[in-house]
């Protein structure tokens, strides 16, 4: 992972703008359901500020099919997709639990 030192501005806009938009979907979800942890974590890699890899793990992501988890991160970003800022986003979801499963594969 990088460090916080070599975040470049655009990866950074990435990740502040989903990270407002989830923790905005993840207040109304608190709301609702209050003992669910919410937690998120955004991981956004490029090497030309061009091209980003995007991870975004959240509890929000339960029981949501991957169109509607997309919907949520894309809806984050559509403005600075459509005006050109961000380019190519090649975007992976997860819950926490598909998270742990994957690293634990990962491990063995």
């Amino acid at each position: 992972m990088m460090s916080v030192e070599s975040v470049k501005p655009v990866q950074k806009l990435i990740r502040e703008l989903i990270e407002s938009s989830m923790n905005s979907h993840a207040v109304l979800s608190a709301l609702s359901a209050p003992s669910r942890d919410l937690s998120l974590q955004v991981i956004v890699e490029s090497d030309d500020e061009i091209h980003f890899q995007v991870i975004v793990i959240s509890e929000l992501f339960t029981n949501q099919s991957r169109v509607k988890r997309t919907q949520l991160v894309y809806a984050a970003l559509s403005q600075d997709i459509m005006d050109g800022r961000i380019h190519a986003i090649a975007l992976k979801t997860y819950t926490p639990e598909e998270w742990a499963n994957l690293e634990d594969k990962k491990n063995d």
